[in-house]
């Protein structure tokens, strides 16, 4: 009883207390103060609790790789401590329209942006030494959009068509602070 206690209870209480700190903070004049909703609030719960019971079995896990017969690849970079599980309507779309992908797998605990992005170069690096004319598309979610403009920030690449940054955090974050690495 106490284990599935835990398993419901940290997810909601990290929601909540997330809910709660995001909307104390006023981030631009413009934005109204929303009423506390209840209904964001249980859906982003299931989804933690969904991402903390399967994260130790997708962190062990081979992460999934789609080889397409198209020159298009895209490279999908999770956030910090997300695992693939973040991108999988966005790997069944990529497939369904015959776009390889690769999801890149790192240690978000243990490694700094500018190790990241060299592990990246090197991961770009085998896929253009198979395949000269390969076009690539990089997909990142939080951390992983810095990883990838990191990248392209300092090095000069042909072959990568677009860098796609969902919910970058380009100047930071306010809990930012307390991030292990």
């Amino acid at each position: 009883m106490e284990i599935i206690l835990i398993l419901v209870l940290i997810p909601f209480l990290y929601c909540l207390t997330t809910l709660i700190i995001c909307s104390t903070f006023d981030f631009s004049k413009n934005r109204k103060r929303y009423v506390f909703p209840i209904t964001s609030l249980l859906f982003e719960s299931l989804i933690q609790f969904f991402v903390f019971i399967f994260l130790p079995i997708d962190l062990l896990r081979k992460w999934e790789r789609y080889e397409s017969n198209t020159n298009k690849i895209a490279i999908l970079l999770p956030g910090y401590s997300e695992t693939q599980f973040v991108f999988w309507n966005l790997r069944r779309q990529l497939k369904k329209n015959n776009i390889g992908y690769k999801t890149i797998k790192y240690k978000p605990f243990l490694g700094d942006l500018t190790k990241l992005a060299k592990d990246l170069k090197l991961e770009i690096g085998l896929i253009l030494k198979n395949n000269s004319e390969s076009e690539i598309y990089i997909i990142g979610h939080s951390m992983g959009g810095l990883i990838g403009r990191y990248l392209l920030e300092n090095n000069n690449y042909t072959n990568i068509c677009c860098l796609i940054m969902i919910a970058t955090p380009h100047s930071g974050t306010v809990l930012g602070k307390i991030g292990i690495s």
